[in-house]
């Protein structure tokens, strides 16, 4: 716990926090920056969040604060990034960040380049917002209860899938048991990340599953999805991230890649059983994330970008 004494002294020592998460929040960082607010709040430190309050999913609204947002052209004094593994993953403010003198980042992708002056990388985390969890309970002496509690126990569940993610230890299921024990009321969360859909979420299910392929044997699936698709639907791109892990369950395959075309650039997902460390795919094309889910975006075409990754999938399977 060396590092995250350190972003306790960080916290102690500065105020007028930017809270930055990485583009296209997912859980585990919409969950944790507002986790870390509510814990800067509680300490009697300034701190917002930048995150812009129209690029958060519709699925977790139900946490999302609009009074922690920061404002268009507000100024800090210190910056702490979290669930980023590279100052390129910054939603904003990455110019600020990297010119500034106090930073910290808190994250658990294993990786992550080390890129704040103050770092708390923790890969054994299953989530950014277990390490949120216990720098506020077991470092700093914060209590998480309410609203607080109900955002660190989002982002966890929404970077294990439940609980149920091979990254999921003891130690996470200890950290949600006590945010249980605090009132966190887990049905409600887990309805509203995995049971939850709109119809336009359902009808579309079709349109991208018909793009499926299979490769190496059966153990690779691939689909997609593209801009087009999804303004024909008045879809957003988050809205169809709930597809993200579907190619990897079906019976055989050991990576399912998800492609997400958006002009001239296609976001690519990788997900992968026990077999394959999917991070260092992701890694080889200047991405990043888990062993058992990361990303890459690449600036081509989606014929080129799944030839690309088929390609280095291969030299893995």
């Amino acid at each position: 716990m060396m590092s995250l004494n350190e972003i306790k002294k960080f916290i102690e020592d500065n105020d007028n926090f930017a809270i930055i998460g990485h583009a296209n929040p997912d859980g585990d960082c919409v969950g944790s920056c507002l986790g870390m607010w509510y814990m800067l709040r509680k300490l009697g430190k300034c701190a917002d969040v930048c995150i812009n309050s129209e690029d958060v999913p519709h699925h977790l609204k139900f946490i999302w604060n609009n009074s922690c947002s920061a404002k268009d052209g507000q100024q800090f004094d210190a910056y702490i990034a979290i669930d980023c593994a590279g100052a390129d993953r910054l939603s904003t403010k990455s110019e600020e960040f990297a010119a500034a003198e106090r930073t910290a980042c808190i994250d658990h992708h294993r990786t992550n380049t080390g890129f704040a002056k103050v770092n708390a990388v923790i890969p054994d985390a299953a989530a950014a917002g277990e390490i949120i969890y216990y720098l506020a309970a077991d470092i700093i002496g914060i209590t998480p209860i309410g609203e607080m509690a109900d955002a660190i126990y989002t982002a966890i569940v929404s970077d294990t899938g439940g609980f149920k993610y091979s990254s999921t230890t003891a130690r996470t299921m200890r950290a949600g048991a006590s945010l249980l024990e605090n009132g966190v009321e887990s049905a409600l969360i887990f309805k509203n990340l995995f049971d939850t859909y709109t119809k336009k979420q359902i009808d579309i299910v079709g349109d991208i599953t018909s793009t499926l392929t299979m490769h190496f044997n059966g153990k690779v699936a691939v689909i997609y999805v593209t801009d087009e698709l999804l303004e024909s639907k008045n879809m957003r791109f988050d809205e169809v991230d709930f597809i993200t892990n579907l190619p990897r369950s079906i019976e055989g395959v050991e990576v399912g890649v998800f492609l997400k075309k958006r002009g001239d650039e296609v976001k690519i997902s990788l997900r992968s059983g026990e077999s394959v460390d999917v991070s260092q795919i992701a890694a080889s094309l200047g991405g990043g994330g888990h062993m058992r889910a990361a990303g890459i975006t690449l600036k081509c075409c989606l014929d080129e970008a799944k030839e690309t990754i088929l390609k280095e999938i291969e030299k893995v399977i």
